[in-house]
């Protein structure tokens, strides 16, 4: 309706549309063991992850904040367990809708016993370090979050047997998983080497395809003139410009773009020649510089 003097957004929930969520909430579907810690221990086992949320609880505040947004997206900074990645999941399984879900932790296990059986003071005493094989597979990425996203969507546990029974107060089955995709995107600082063996595009291909809608097939390697999915393209050489246009103009549900030239004149010309779409520059002297040509050696 407004904003305040501090700047902050005056907003009222219309009379006969929708009502104000209540402080305490207390539906027995909101139980954090019954449907915290044991739907966890159904999928992965027990023993990994410490007091995780109700799903359910997370669904209704999802629907609260997306109830009318079936498109939205979803960022969780702290995943934990990825209950808030299960619970968008169902959600739109509920309601047909295609939210996103981002997820983002790192790889940390507990520090002592208190955190469960692989834990980094025994670790060090086996003379592992962070970054060894066998201490970074017990991280929670790798041991809790990722597991967990797997077993849901295939409607599997951790063992491959098909998870019985459906979701709380739904015919949903939770043995018929979810149809959706997944993609897990490890966040690593790249050395010159495997730069100069052209893992440059490699290393951001899923950062453009998160850019542009998380959508269909990511395109990870470096064409000689263009290549598209159903939903963005990447031009590399602008002498097929003509071209990749009239192909983002036959395929109407391309809205994202992405040029591969150092020239603002070549950029600024595809951004009039594409007026609807959303395009973006990648610099040309970051992804070409060290390709490898045969056995030539470096260009």
């Amino acid at each position: 309706m407004g904003h305040d003097k501090d700047g902050s957004i005056i907003g009222v929930y219309t009379e006969g549309k929708d009502t104000l969520p209540s402080t305490l909430w207390t539906y027995d579907s909101h139980d954090a063991r019954d449907y915290g810690t044991t739907i966890l221990q159904s999928l992965i086992g027990e023993g990994r992850f410490d007091f995780p949320k109700s799903l359910y609880s997370v669904v209704d505040c999802l629907k609260i904040a997306t109830k009318n947004k079936p498109n939205a997206l979803i960022i969780d900074f702290f995943a934990g367990s990825g209950t808030t990645l299960h619970a968008v999941n169902l959600l739109n399984a509920q309601d047909n809708g295609f939210r996103h879900c981002i997820c983002v932790t790192n790889n940390e296990i507990p520090a002592d016993k208190k955190g469960g059986e692989h834990n980094a003071s025994d670790m060090i005493k086996q003379n592992l370090r962070q970054g060894d094989v066998d201490w970074e597979r017990y991280g929670i990425a790798n041991y809790v979050t990722w597991p967990r996203t797997k077993c849901s969507i295939f409607g599997k546990d951790i063992t491959g047997a098909t998870l019985t029974g459906n979701y709380y107060d739904t015919d949903i089955s939770k043995g018929d998983g979810f149809k959706t995709n997944a993609v897990f995107a490890e966040l690593t600082y790249e050395s010159a080497w495997p730069i100069r063996l052209d893992r440059a595009f490699n290393s951001i291909a899923p950062i453009l395809w998160m850019q542009a809608g998380c959508r269909g097939p990511i395109i990870y390697e470096v064409g000689k003139s263009y290549k598209t999915t159903d939903y963005y393209g990447v031009l590399f050489d602008y002498n097929q410009a003509s071209k990749f246009c009239q192909k983002i103009k036959d395929t109407p549900t391309i809205k994202t773009v992405y040029v591969v030239t150092d020239d603002q004149r070549r950029y600024s010309n595809m951004v009039k020649r594409l007026p609807n779409i959303e395009v973006h520059r990648l610099y040309e002297t970051y992804l070409k510089t060290f390709e490898i040509y045969g056995e030539g050696g470096l260009d």
